[in-house]
C-alpha cells in the first residue's frame, strides 16, 4: 500500500487556514505529547520532533509559509480558480 504524502499541516495537526497562534499552540501540544518518548530515547519520537521543529519554523514565518503553500498544497479547483 502506498504511503499518503503528509504536509507540515498534517504533521502539526492543523488546517492550512490555521492562524499563527493555532500553529504555535498545536506545535507546543504535539511536542508535549512526545516528551515521554523523547525522554526514553525513542529514535522515532526524536525524528518526529525534528520534523515538527522544521515544520513549525517554516509555518511560523509568513514568507516561508507562502512559499511552502505554493508548492505543497493542491491548486484550488472549481469555478473561479485561476
Amino acid at each position: 500500500m502506498a504511503e499518503e504524502k503528509r504536509t507540515l499541516y498534517d504533521l502539526l495537526g492543523v488546517f492550512p487556514q490555521a492562524s499563527s497562534g493555532e500553529i504555535e499552540c498545536a506545535y507546543r501540544d504535539s511536542v508535549r505529547g512526545l516528551q515521554a518518548a523523547i525522554d526514553a530515547g525513542n529514535p522515532e519520537a526524536l525524528n518526529e520532533l525534528r520534523l515538527m521543529r522544521e515544520g513549525h519554523h517554516i509555518l511560523s514565518d509568513p514568507a516561508q509559509r507562502a512559499r511552502y503553500d505554493s508548492w505543497a498544497l493542491p491548486a484550488p479547483q472549481g469555478a473561479g480558480a485561476t
